[in-house]
């Protein structure tokens, strides 16, 4: 049945004339395309499988379609995995970056569960994106979380050339030691190779001394996540540290604290905030021997509204439910066989006859429809849905 179809038989069912009395046109041709999608929910009798687009940004990203009603199945190169929720993993792996406590049955305590690299056991759904766990390892520079590289400061010199570049060119995603010794972000910039400008360098605010060489160790993020690092005066013997013109949102965000080039345990600091603009690290228990600097660095869970470059990509598969097109002309058909688009008209007289008014409402027309209407959503699973698979020698493993 058509559009036009659809609409003549509900205002048949409806006992109206061929220019509607208590319901306008509009209305129920918009009935009609609820009932449509309705149907389709219930039945789940629209099912598509496709490769899904991932994040560039992101290797353990991949963009859902548009039209998703609800996700039949997950598949990372053609393995099926299962789904769990964020609490799920939490509980039973590892805590978060902005939740590292030990809960649950943990079996890693001190890592970000969504760091951790493996083969993928089970995907989760978060800021309208598929994600795996553990996160896959494509066996290149670019696919793993978190990556490293040495150099050397040769003497007298402030610049020490990397053999990467590194993506983003944010301090904030960067950590930096010479010698062994972390240096704050305001020591240091990230500037072209002075040797080949595809790759970076470390260009310090001072200068090696004439007489030897220091070993430089980078570390940076091949994600983009929000972070921001700042940088704090502290004296001796201080133990509360003030941060200005700085962001913390407790429970949603994470911090880690530098001293003196010495990074602290989560259970040496607290970081609250104490106005708006202004965060404190108390340290619990060490205190500064001497003065110098604490560096804070805030790293918050990335944003809903973050803009992600889709590239195509053939490693995750989706089996799911769609929803189906909007019916607008007259010639419009519904996209599953034409046994079930009954079903249409019956939802929509059933809403029409459930509005609100004198004229209008009659619930018990209304439940007659209804029930029709579940009748044909009954038939479509019955025909359409697969076969349950039983493997006798697991239910039934004594008989030969």
């Amino acid at each position: 049945m058509n559009f036009l179809s659809l609409y003549n038989r509900l205002k048949t069912s409806l006992a109206e004339s061929s220019t509607p009395e208590y319901w306008t046109e509009e209305e129920l041709k918009q009935y009609l395309n609820e009932a449509n999608l309705a149907f389709v929910q219930q039945s789940e009798i629209l099912t598509n499988h496709v490769y899904l687009d991932i994040a560039e940004e992101d290797n353990n990203s991949w963009f859902l379609p548009n039209d998703v009603i609800s996700i039949k199945g997950v598949q990372f190169k053609g393995k099926p995995i299962s789904f769990k929720r964020i609490q799920y993993i939490e509980t039973t792996y590892a805590g978060t970056a902005h939740n590292e406590v030990k809960i649950g049955r943990g079996r890693d305590f001190q890592k970000d569960w969504r760091l951790i690299v493996g083969e993928p056991i089970c995907f989760y759904k978060e800021n309208n994106f598929i994600r795996l766990f553990p996160r896959p390892f494509y066996g290149n520079n670019y696919d793993s979380p978190r990556m490293m590289t040495s150099s050397i400061l040769f003497r007298g010199n402030n610049t020490s050339n990397l053999s990467v570049s590194i993506p983003f060119l944010d301090k904030s995603l960067v950590d930096v030691y010479v010698n062994g010794v972390y240096q704050d972000f305001n020591t240091w910039e990230i500037v072209e190779n002075t040797s080949d400008s595809s790759l970076s360098a470390i260009r310090f605010y001072w200068s090696a001394e004439s007489d030897v060489d220091y070993s430089v160790y980078v570390t940076y993020q091949t994600s983009p996540i929000l972070a921001a690092k700042y940088v704090s005066q502290v004296l001796d013997g201080q133990t509360e540290i003030l941060f200005a013109e700085c962001a913390y949102t407790s429970g949603l965000d994470s911090a880690r604290a530098v001293l003196n080039g010495v990074t602290l345990l989560d259970s040496e600091f607290i970081v609250e905030t104490v106005s708006p603009g202004t965060v404190k690290v108390t340290l619990t228990i060490v205190e500064p021997a001497v003065a110098g600097t604490m560096e804070l660095t805030v790293f918050r869970k990335q944003s809903v509204e973050y803009a992600f470059n889709r590239l195509t990509d053939r490693n995750v598969s989706i089996d799911y439910c769609y929803s189906p097109a909007l019916l607008v002309n007259d010639e419009d058909e519904p996209e599953y066989p034409s046994v079930y688009h009954s079903a249409v008209w019956q939802y929509a007289a059933w809403l029409a006859l459930s509005k609100e008014g004198e004229k209008t409402q009659d619930f018990q027309k209304a439940r007659f429809y209804l029930g029709m209407f579940e009748q044909t959503v009954t038939q479509a699973l019955r025909e359409n849905s697969a076969p349950i698979d039983i493997d006798f020698s697991v239910v039934a493993p004594f008989v030969l």
